[in-house]
């Protein structure tokens, strides 16, 4: 296998210097007086810095073991649409209130990389999303039992894709089943929460080849861990404020976790997040159980959102 890859990876990690948060609303539905009665918010983080790969250097049998590492520009595009409602209240005024979020589609500049499709099994559950950006309400949002064993199967279009499941507090790699299709299991939280899982796809080239550009897809999606209650169709639509506000928390935390790696490559004491060559087959790829992610890296700068309007 080594004789076949321009480098050899030992781990890599994204550093983000720069983020910029826009805002584009589009009003609909409007009533007998022209006012709007919806509007679908498409929110955007555009996300620049660099994707850093540790690759190992040839050095003659015996020698110590040496490594340098590769820069790769990176410009992420994270986008997700929330569809709101004018609603009329008890006391005769209106108010725009939350109805439906979508998960979240992280795309890198220009790539090739794709998620298709991600089917989702655990026990009598079995389902198929195809577009991160389609809406949901929380009363559907995907249910899993708590510790239950959750198999995920990502297609993509390729053959060679290097494909990784990020959860909270690690991460692990799909197995390549050689046919575009990548699976992975894991147990579902013992903790009865909302939370977020994210699928990252890379272009193998992206690891493997020094010259080819960073190159990237992930889907965020939200999953319910029973026995949390949601409100029945009779529920007033202030009652899922706490539960949006939650899930927003939750899916921040998830996107730091993909798009702001950590390094302090040469520290004896530091920690990484690892993916090398002995982790990475054709076939079989697999990762460190952990997300190992420390040492130093630079905050991105705050950036003042900004919001453009269409009306309909």
């Amino acid at each position: 296998m080594s004789a076949q890859l321009a480098i050899r990876p030992l781990f890599f990690w994204r550093d983000i210097r720069r983020v910029e948060r826009t805002f584009d609303f589009d009003f609909r539905d409007p009533d007998s007086t022209g006012r709007p009665t919806a509007a679908v918010v498409t929110a955007h983080r555009f996300m620049q810095g660099s994707f850093n790969l540790v690759v190992a250097d040839n050095v003659p049998e015996g020698s110590p073991p040496s490594s340098h590492v590769i820069s790769k520009p990176l410009a992420d595009n994270a986008v997700r649409r929330i569809l709101l409602r004018r609603v009329l209240l008890p006391d005769s005024s209106r108010r725009w209130r939350v109805v439906a979020i979508s998960g979240v589609k992280i795309t890198s500049r220009a790539a090739t990389s794709r998620l298709d499709s991600l089917r989702i099994q655990s026990g009598a559950v079995d389902t198929t999303l195809v577009n991160a950006l389609a809406f949901f309400r929380l009363r559907g949002l995907l249910k899993l039992d708590a510790g239950a064993q959750v198999t995920l199967t990502a297609y993509t279009p390729r053959l060679d894709d290097v494909v990784l499941l990020y959860l909270r507090d690690h991460r692990v790699a799909f197995h390549n089943n050689g046919d575009g299709t990548y699976t992975v299991t894991f147990a579902a939280p013992d903790l009865p929460d909302l939370h977020h899982l994210g699928v990252n796809v890379l272009a193998h080239g992206t690891l493997f080849d020094d010259t080819a550009a960073y190159d990237s897809q992930a889907w965020i999606e939200p999953y319910l861990v029973h026995p949390i209650l949601i409100a029945d169709g009779t529920a007033p639509l202030e009652e899922l404020g706490p539960l949006l506000e939650l899930l927003a928390r939750q899916r921040r935390r998830l996107l730091r976790r993909l798009g702001r790696g950590r390094a302090a490559h040469g520290s004896e004491h530091a920690r990484h997040e690892q993916v090398g060559e002995r982790d990475l087959g054709a076939h079989r790829a697999r990762v460190t159980r952990h997300l190992e992610v420390g040492g130093h890296h630079r905050q991105p700068r705050a950036c003042r959102p900004r919001v453009r309007a269409r009306s309909p």
